[in-house]
């Protein structure tokens, strides 16, 4: 477990975060990890210091699960493939449900969370000569309806399914809809909470690693977990997936293209965290030192990923 930042380090973040607005992206995995509970305590302290909350969750841990009790064979769980008659059914029973979830974790900790629809998508249609059939791709963002909802103190929870003029549903991605509502909120931060810690390369890999690579590599300081890149620019995240993509898990190296992909709309920083490590989202946010990896679009003003040797014991 993370030692959470003493108060004084975190009061000293919250003028640059008090009204601004974080969009979070939990996976479905981490909503039924037993840290869930005290990820919602997270959420409810960044609200009680004026920071504005955008929750966006997954599902394909849920689908998985559903599917093997029904004994049905879906035909992608992420929603960047092709989502056929059933997993669609899936797809949208199992996003309910984890909408519920996190609505009902959020009243347990004195949040008020809304559900709604808040994306308008129509079919991705044929790509590679290939119909994609329930899989959706966003039209548009409700973003006045997600703005007013959270000037009411209320916490939107955005699933990853959108709907057309004609009230059909379909399936989305959630890291893309997570960096699409960012994009559209100009959120001051987008955090991904999944089940891994971050960005890591293997020894082999940052033996071989040159250019920008390297130069990330040589900046890292005591990370917390062994080859953990703790922070890149927005050149070095594109060198990593050009060059050591395939050294990654594939759901890191999606995420890390959504992270790069964030950025360039305009969010200057992304996140990548271990949802599952008590107090990691808060030492995330309020401590230099930072559990996960950061993608940001310049050399963040003064603020740097310090070293343990820095921190005061």
């Amino acid at each position: 477990m993370h030692r959470l930042t003493d108060l004084r380090e975190i009061l000293r973040y919250v003028p640059r975060f008090r009204d601004r607005l974080f969009v979070i992206a939990i996976d479905g995995a981490v909503v039924e990890d037993e840290n869930f509970r005290n990820v919602l305590l997270d959420l409810a302290l960044l609200k009680s210091l004026r920071i504005g909350v955008v929750l966006v969750h997954g599902a394909a841990h849920q689908i998985l699960r559903l599917a093997d009790l029904t004994k049905q064979q879906p035909s992608n769980l992420d929603g960047s493939g092709i989502t056929d008659d059933s997993t669609l059914q899936l797809a949208l029973f199992a996003s309910s449900r984890v909408t519920y979830e996190l609505i009902e974790g959020l009243d347990a900790a004195d949040l008020h969370g809304v559900s709604g629809s808040f994306l308008v998508a129509h079919p991705a249609g044929i790509l590679g000569g290939v119909d994609q059939q329930w899989t959706g791709k966003i039209e548009r963002v409700q973003t006045e309806l997600l703005r007013t909802l959270v000037s009411q103190d209320l916490v939107p929870v955005v699933s990853p399914v959108g709907a057309d003029g004609e009230g059909r549903s379909y399936r989305l991605n959630s890291d893309h809809v997570a960096v699409e509502v960012a994009g559209a909120l100009n959120a001051a931060k987008l955090i991904f909470l999944s089940t891994q810690p971050g960005i890591t390369l293997t020894d082999q890999a940052t033996v071989r690693a040159t250019g920008p690579v390297k130069s990330a590599i040589d900046r890292q300081r005591d990370p917390p977990v062994a080859g953990l890149l703790q922070s890149l620019s927005l050149e070095e995240a594109e060198a990593v997936l050009a060059g050591h993509r395939y050294d990654l898990l594939p759901e890191l190296a999606s995420k890390l293209d959504q992270a790069v992909r964030a950025v360039k709309l305009g969010v200057p920083r992304v996140h990548l965290i271990d949802g599952r490590v008590n107090e990691g989202l808060l030492a995330e946010v309020f401590s230099n030192l930072g559990v996960g990896t950061m993608v940001h679009a310049n050399e963040y003003q003064e603020i740097r990923r310090a070293a343990k040797r820095d921190a005061r014991s």
